[in-house]
């Protein structure tokens, strides 16, 4: 593979993470598991 498309898959992996795993989705999935073992 050359090294374009090797830092075009990097990139892509990225901001796939970003999307799933930023902070506000991962404090929001916690509260909301907390609330329901509380409940």
């Amino acid at each position: 593979m050359d090294e374009t498309l090797l830092k075009s898959i990097g990139n892509e992996g990225r901001k796939n993470i970003v999307q799933k795993f930023n902070v506000e989705k991962m404090c929001f999935s916690t509260y909301s598991e907390y609330k329901r073992l509380l409940n």
